[in-house]
C-alpha cells in the first residue's frame, strides 16, 4: 500500500503541472484541489460502452492524469466496486511515475448499507450488532464506531493507501430522523472519538459528514444537524485541534439552499449553512453541481451550472459523474479556462 496523503506543496505541484487555471486552484492551509472533482458513484452509460468498469477506468485515469486531483468515492458506490477500481488507477499512476500519493486528495464514506447481502455478512461476523442498525427506506443506516473500523480498513486496502484524506459519514441525517438528537448527538461524539484514533494512528487525516439534506431542511425538521453542535462535539473530544474540517452538500443553480437557506442557529442567531462553516472554518464540498441532470454532451447548459458552482466562494471544490469519456474531456476543458 502506498504511504502518504495530500500535501499542500505536492497538489500544487500537480495542479501547476496540469496547467489548471489559478482561479480553478482553491486552497485550504493543508492542501490545495482543482475546483471539479471526480465523483465515482456513477457508471458509464450503455450508449457508449459494452464493459462498464474498463470505460469507467478510462475516465478515472483521464480525470486524475489531466487536472482533477479530488477523488470523491463510498464503500457503496457502483455496486461495491468502486474503491477498488480507483485503488487500481491510482496504483498504475504511482509506479507510472508520473505523479505521487501527495498531489490526490483522496476521501470516501461509510455508514449506509444498501443491500441484505452485505448486511447479513457484517452481521453474521459481529463487525455491527443488529441494535446498532437503523432501517429507512430499505436502506440501512448506521454509526457504530467498529463497523466504521471494518470499513477504513477495507477502504485502506481496496484504495490501495495508507492514509484516506477525508473520511465522511454518510447521510447521516437518516439515523438523526429516527433516533431524535439527544441519542444521535451521543453516539456521534464517540464515533469522533473513534475517528480522532484514527487521526493519530495515520489511518485518516480529516473527517467530515456527507449529507443530502441535513442543512437544506428548517431547523424544526427532523433531519436537521446543527454544524455548531457537531463542532462543539468535534472541539469536546478532540480538542481546538480537531480534524473535522469537511461537510458535503448538494448545490447547483437550482438547488442554492446552502447559500439561501437559513437553518442553522449559532449564538442566538440564524445563518445559512455557507455562514456557519465559514465561522466554523469547515470547508464545504459540493456534490450535485448538475442537480443529477442526464445528459449526452456537456451542453451550455451544463457548462453553465458546473461554470455557476465553481465561481461560488464558499466551496472549495465540486465532484461531479461521468458517464463517458466525452464528459470527462469537457469538464477537464473547464479548468483551464
Amino acid at each position: 500500500m502506498y504511504e502518504g496523503f495530500a500535501t499542500e506543496k505536492q497538489t500544487k505541484e500537480y495542479l501547476k503541472k496540469c496547467y489548471v487555471m489559478n482561479n480553478k486552484i482553491h486552497s485550504t492551509s493543508f492542501f490545495s484541489v482543482s475546483a471539479l472533482g471526480l465523483g465515482a458513484g456513477r457508471s458509464p452509460s450503455k450508449k457508449y460502452c459494452k464493459n462498464k468498469d474498463d470505460k469507467f477506468n478510462e475516465i478515472v485515469n483521464y480525470c486524475l492524469m489531466n487536472g482533477m486531483n479530488l477523488i470523491d468515492t463510498a464503500s457503496i458506490y457502483r455496486d461495491m466496486t468502486s474503491e477498488s477500481q480507483i485503488g487500481s488507477v491510482l496504483t498504475n499512476i504511482f509506479k507510472s511515475g508520473c505523479f505521487g500519493r501527495p498531489m490526490y486528495v483522496i476521501s470516501t464514506k461509510s455508514g449506509v448499507i444498501d443491500n441484505k447481502k452485505h448486511l447479513n455478512f457484517v452481521l453474521d461476523n459481529n463487525i455491527v450488532k443488529e441494535e446498532d442498525i437503523i432501517e429507512k427506506q430499505e436502506k440501512y443506516f448506521t454509526i457504530n464506531d467498529k463497523y466504521f473500523q471494518y470499513e477504513i480498513e477495507s477502504s485502506l486496502r481496496k484504495l490501495n493507501i495508507k492514509t484516506i484524506d477525508i473520511h465522511y459519514i454518510y447521510n447521516p441525517e437518516s439515523i438523526l430522523s429516527i433516533i431524535g438528537p439527544k441519542e444521535f448527538y451521543c453516539k456521534l461524539a464517540k464515533l469522533f472519538e473513534f475517528y480522532e484514533n484514527q487521526v493519530r494512528i495515520g489511518n485518516i487525516k480529516y473527517y467530515g459528514l456527507s449529507t443530502w439534506n441535513a442543512f437544506s431542511v428548517c431547523l424544526k425538521d427532523k433531519r436537521n444537524i446543527s454544524i455548531y453542535e457537531v463542532k462543539k462535539i468535534a472541539n469536546s473530544v478532540g480538542g481546538k485541534e480537531n480534524k473535522f474540517k469537511f461537510v458535503q452538500l448538494p448545490y447547483c443553480q437550482v438547488n442554492q439552499s446552502a447559500k439561501i437557506n437559513k437553518t442553522q442557529k449559532y449564538m442566538g442567531e440564524l445563518f445559512t449553512t455557507f455562514e456557519i462553516c465559514k465561522k466554523l472554518n469547515i470547508h464545504v464540498i459540493a456534490s450535485a453541481p448538475l442537480c443529477q441532470m442526464k445528459y449526452s454532451s456537456l451542453s451550455e447548459n451544463a457548462k453553465d451550472r458546473l461554470i455557476h458552482v465553481m465561481q461560488q466562494q464558499n466551496i472549495l471544490s465540486s465532484v461531479v459523474g461521468m458517464s463517458s469519456l466525452v464528459h470527462a474531456f469537457e469538464n477537464i476543458k473547464l479548468l483551464s479556462l
